[in-house]
């Protein structure tokens, strides 16, 4: 092998072993009160809805309060039910931006471990969209049942593995790609990386690989055995050559990668820790490599137009380690520093349109 270089159901994965059903029911009453003054500045203060035990969180323009529960749970897979039992119609409040407040009531689950024992965290945002108003919560029942996956091990000794990857045999040349998108490769690119162009038969190219993404932590997640052909286009190749004009093109997923909540509706991404790049592998084999097929046009009226998308971006950059150890960096430090600025191009942006932002940060005191 050569190489070159109102009931809102919610659910999440922890380890997977074997353990017994088990349910927690957790009654709950939201005792609100008079608002509390939160600052937005220097000597500036807006009243924010408040209820005992409340936190508050930033939305856009509005500061929401939100309910916070921590509920210790056994291995395997978990549902967070939340059932109402009370609610209550009210005007927008002063201050409160309609927009972000959901049609349903909000909640984000989070895996969270204290001294290595798990803990799902639960918070809601304990208000919802109604007409021309909001509902906001009085009472409920939050279910927190855990069901064990006894199967899980069994499942794994019956899993099957190739007997050799397939970067066992052949000469193999290793791409990195930054981000997710689709590659062009030329003749140029070939040759630099070795290959003699001019003795190879470009329909032979194949490219391997299974994007760049963060292998899951759990043990029992499932994870890729080899990697596997991916389909590409390979324009000019009929004629067995590859000439000056002809180029690959691949769909490429790069090191990060975003899902979409379903909850809030909303993309959060995973930065990958361990690289700054995907990887795919290109081989020259003895038969025709995996293409992407054409499909027939569609005819008739279409259903839907789209006209816009939402555009997703982050800044994270791994500038400070306070543990010197681990795998959870920070980025620009705010202290000599107090602003920073970040210049962003996103042509053709619909200013008309939201804009989402979230942050993340920490404190360290000194003493």
């Amino acid at each position: 092998m050569k190489i070159k270089s109102a009931v809102i159901i919610l659910s999440l994965m922890l380890l997977t072993v074997a353990s017994f059903a088990q349910q927690v029911v957790l009654n709950r009453i939201l005792e609100w009160k008079k608002p509390q003054q939160v600052a937005t500045g220097k000597e500036k203060f807006i009243d924010c809805m408040h209820f005992t035990g409340a936190k508050v969180e930033k939305r856009s323009n509005s500061f929401l309060p939100v309910f916070i529960e921590k509920v210790p749970v056994a291995n395997g897979i978990l549902k967070v039910i939340l059932k109402v039992k009370e609610e209550e119609q009210i005007s927008i409040w002063p201050g409160l931006q309609k927009n972000d407040v959901l049609e349903d009531y909000e909640i984000i689950q989070q895996l969270i471990y204290v001294n290595k024992k798990p803990y799902a965290l639960v918070k809601i945002i304990p208000l919802s969209r109604n007409g021309a108003g909001l509902k906001r919560l009085i009472s409920f029942e939050l279910i927190v049942s855990s069901s064990g996956l006894a199967n899980a091990k069994s499942k794994k000794q019956a899993a099957t593995w190739a007997t050799n990857s397939v970067l066992s045999s052949g000469a193999w040349y290793k791409i990195a790609v930054p981000s997710t998108g689709i590659f062009s490769i030329n003749k140029t690119f070939l040759t630099n990386m070795g290959i003699n162009v001019s003795s190879i038969d470009p329909r032979n190219i194949r490219i391997y690989g299974r994007g760049g993404a963060m292998m899951q932590q759990h043990n029992s997640a499932p994870a890729d055995d080899d990697l596997v052909e991916n389909a590409i286009v390979v324009q000019g190749e009929n004629d067995g050559r590859f000439d000056d004009a002809d180029r690959i093109l691949f769909y490429a997923q790069g090191p990060d990668s975003w899902v979409l909540d379903t909850t809030t509706n909303r993309f959060l991404h995973t930065k990958n820790v361990y690289s700054n790049f995907g990887y795919y592998f290109l081989n020259v084999g003895t038969t025709q490599g995996k293409r992407v097929q054409q499909q027939a046009s569609l005819s008739g009226t279409p259903l839907q137009t789209v006209s816009a998308y939402d555009e997703r971006f982050f800044h994270e950059e791994d500038k400070k380690n306070f543990l010197k150890s681990g795998r959870e960096w920070w980025g620009e430090e705010f202290d000599k520093e107090t602003s920073y600025t970040f210049n962003l191009t996103f042509p053709g942006l619909v200013t008309t349109e939201q804009v989402h932002l979230r942050s993340q940060a920490v404190g360290r005191s000194f003493g």
